[in-house]
């Protein structure tokens, strides 16, 4: 039923109208049809919508609002023009005559915009503040649903402009109005869109992956970014970048290409760990997907725990470490998975000399959710029975590794990730012994978009790492010694963007330690005696607080604060030592019982971040940073690199955490259109509460092991230089690097001195580091 009824002349016009399950495109005809006014659209935006409500003495703007309730038609009256937008969602309580030109039909209506530049219109005209400013946030996802990181989105005057993280989440701050926005990420193609900014909204982006069939194709990622980041001694590589990476035995490496980068070293070929800027080997975080991972190597070092085929991305931070993150001196080794394509479906098989590799993805509810998996596994074992040595044949050496990682998105404004790893190696050197070690943990994040100016991150997860050694050669010596360390973490935080000029982050995060240090048991009918350490508990907690200045156009400031505690706990026994002697088994003056959850002490202190970016031009930058570190467990080794049987121990009374202080200053400066990027950097890091060992110092169920150590101070200093081609047929970098390493062990008693007391090299002290990548694509 229709009914319609002309009331006054069509300035203050009003009408009444009764709509019953019609056609919107009817009702609309009628409209036109009683009232005097054209109406202007497409037929397809219409798409069968019907509309049932009724006015009664209504004026036009009423009568539009009410038939396209509910819908995604917005509309403009010019004169007796009514003029209709398709797929556009915008609040019309804010009159035409008060808007500046944006809404003139010439510039709004006539134009073609091609599918590449849209018409959006972001939030409410009721609530627009001329020439004020609105904050645009969202995320950045590709064909498959998953998250873009470092994509670029910026005004098309580059005015404005920032980068999605690792969720693909976005918050940009800009001025009311018409303008234009673009989307950038390589190998995606450039998005472009036609903006109507009235007041804080949220645009998703989804970009398309972009397929060129030419003689060459140069893809340039974060091809500013040692100019234009305010932090420095960041280096990240995408899985691209490490696959051109020379191998060794056919493996995608990303820690062996870590350490073709400047300041990255360690003692030997084929040795395990990293020593980043003159730090030793147990100072460095190592996340995956923010869960740690206490020793990412297999084959003792040969090859690093981290698949390729299933991780995406590769982050390593030497200096300018956000206040975020804290718990080791030397750096941050950021590794995240690959999400799956939430609506496709794809499998790799990789087969090298040393290993088979297969991974799948697949979505399991198409859109929304999505599952990535992962496994790896040597057939070493089978070359070394081909070998002729009898006595080489009775090795077995092998590993394993399996990733997943699942992606759910529900709703426009949450995300989980929940992904899980495990890891482990077994070899067995002739007949001697089997040793084993494996790494086990869980993650799940959940990102939350509050507003946009504000966004939360919530995640959590556990750990473990443990080794064992089975000795079965002796019957009447068999015997089973192994160690493990459990991690339960937790960390939630805020992003907080209330302007163009500033990037907030406020957090907590805590870790709870379980340590066995190490158990000694008998096989069989052994008659080994056993033995077991005492357990340590621990629990490190911090909190933070950290800003991203944008001064001026020139100008970029970091400052953050991280205030860290521990204390040990028990149930436990500390033994307390008699002043003014030295610290032996000799001088115990007292032994100290702790109950269940009993605090045993606290250590706590400050940790100061700090990052300054000057633009001198566009393609020259000067920055300076201050990093200050605390570190509550230390690895007991005795050896220089990292060793399947190396334990951890917490601080306790007895032995103190290690702390940093780090200095550092970089000029940056790009060449031939950021075709060529070059980089100085300067250090100098002083280190406080180093350990070493005596002399025939017992490490291995030793119940008293302070007795064995030594604690001391440390210096680290160098330069290091970087010139990168990142794209183009012949593309890589060569760096060099001066660095020095000087650890002093002093003390008023004389056996307790090193090179008495005087500063000396350390064991990874290597003053000169040359090297180079290079690829040639024909």
């Amino acid at each position: 039923m229709i009914l319609c009824t002309f009331v006054t002349a069509q300035q203050d016009a009003r009408y009444s109208f009764a709509f019953d399950s019609v056609l919107l495109e009817e009702a609309i005809q009628t409209i036109e049809a009683e009232s005097g006014y054209r109406f202007y659209f497409k037929s397809e935006w219409l798409d069968s919508l019907k509309v049932s409500t009724s006015f009664d003495q209504a004026n036009m703007a009423s009568v539009l609002d009410g038939i396209f309730l509910n819908t995604a038609i917005n509309y403009l009256i010019l004169d007796e023009q009514i003029i209709l937008t398709g797929n556009v969602k915008v609040s019309s309580s804010l009159s035409v005559d008060s808007t500046s030109s944006t809404y003139q039909a010439g510039y709004v209506f006539e134009r073609d915009y091609s599918a590449t530049e849209d018409l959006v219109s972001i939030g409410s005209r009721s609530e627009m503040v001329v020439d004020g400013f609105s904050v645009v946030a969202g995320y950045a996802r590709d064909d498959a649903g998953s998250p873009v990181e470092g994509a670029i989105i910026y005004t098309e005057d580059a005015s404005y402009s920032t980068l999605t993280d690792a969720s693909g989440f976005y918050s940009l701050v800009l001025p009311n109005g018409d303008l234009t926005l673009m989307a950038q990420f390589s190998g995606m193609k450039t998005q472009r869109l036609k903006v109507i900014l009235f007041s804080d909204g949220r645009l998703d982006l989804n970009l398309e992956e972009e397929a060129q069939l030419l003689d060459e194709v140069l893809i340039v990622s974060d091809e500013s970014a040692n100019v234009d980041n305010v932090r420095m001694g960041t280096t990240s590589l995408n899985m691209e970048t490490i696959k051109d990476v020379p191998k060794f035995m056919g493996e995608n490496d990303m820690v062996q290409a870590a350490l073709l980068l400047p300041g990255v070293q360690n003692v030997g070929e084929g040795s395990a760990g990293l020593n980043v800027r003159g730090g030793q080997t147990d100072q460095n975080l190592i996340l995956l997907n923010e869960a740690t991972v206490y020793n990412p190597f297999h084959y003792f070092g040969f090859f690093s725990s981290f698949n390729a085929d299933v991780s995406s991305n590769f982050e390593l931070m030497k200096s300018g470490i956000p206040a975020m993150y804290g718990g080791r001196l030397s750096s941050l080794m950021n590794v995240s998975m690959k999400r799956a394509d939430k609506n496709d479906f794809s499998a790799k098989l990789a087969i090298n000399p040393i290993t088979t590799a297969a991974s799948f993805e697949a979505p399991i509810i198409p859109g929304r959710t999505a599952v990535m998996s992962g496994i790896r596994t040597t057939y070493s074992d089978w070359a070394i029975n081909q070998a002729r040595s009898e006595e080489v044949r009775k090795s077995d050496p092998s590993f394993f590794d399996y990733a997943i990682n699942i992606n759910h998105s529900y709703g426009d404004v949450n995300s989980i990730n929940v992904s899980a790893y495990y890891s482990t190696d077994s070899f067995r050197l002739s007949t001697d012994s089997v040793n084993s070690y494996s790494n086990k943990n869980i993650a799940v994040k959940w990102n939350h978009l509050i507003t946009p100016k504000l966004s939360s991150t919530v995640v959590g997860g556990v750990v473990r790492y443990d080794f064992a050694v089975d000795y079965d050669s002796d019957p009447l010596s068999a015997f089973t010694y192994d160690f493990s360390i459990n991690e339960i973490f937790g960390k939630a935080f805020l992003n907080y963007y209330p302007n163009n000029l500033h990037d907030v982050t406020f957090g907590v995060d805590a870790k709870w330690y379980k340590l066995v240090p190490g158990r000694l048991r008998p096989l069989g009918n052994s008659e080994i005696v056993p033995v077991k350490l005492q357990r340590e508990r621990g629990l490190e907690n911090a909190i933070y607080l950290s800003d991203e200045f944008k001064v001026n156009e020139r100008i970029t400031l970091y400052g953050g604060l991280r205030y860290s505690f521990f204390s040990p706990y028990g149930s436990r026994e500390i033994n307390a030592y008699v002043p003014g002697r030295p610290i032996t088994s000799g001088s115990i003056a007292e032994v100290n019982s702790f109950g269940s959850g009993e605090r045993i002490d606290t250590y706590h202190g400050p940790e100061v971040r700090f990052s300054g970016k000057i633009s001198l031009t566009d393609t020259w930058s000067f920055k300076l940073g201050i990093t200050q570190m605390r570190q509550y467990i230390h690895s007991i080794s005795n050896t220089i690199s990292v060793a399947p049987t190396d334990t951890w121990k917490l601080s306790d009374p007895n032995i103190a955490p290690k702390e940093s202080f780090q200095y550092s200053a970089g000029v940056y400066k790009s060449f031939f259109n950021r075709a060529l990027e070059t980089s100085v950097e300067a250090y100098y890091k002083t280190m406080d509460n180093l350990l070493d060992y005596r002399t025939g110092a017992d490490l291995i169920l030793n119940q008293n092991l302070e007795t064995e150590i030594l604690s001391g101070e440390g210096r680290a200093y160098g330069l290091e230089l970087l010139v990168q081609k990142p794209g183009g047929r012949l593309n890589g970098w060569a760096s060099y690097s001066y660095s020095r390493s000087l650890m002093r062990f002093d003390s008023e008693f004389v056996g307790d001195r090193i090179n008495n007391g005087r500063f000396f090299p350390s064991n990874f002290d290597k003053p000169h580091s040359f090297n180079v990548v290079s690829n040639f694509k024909h």
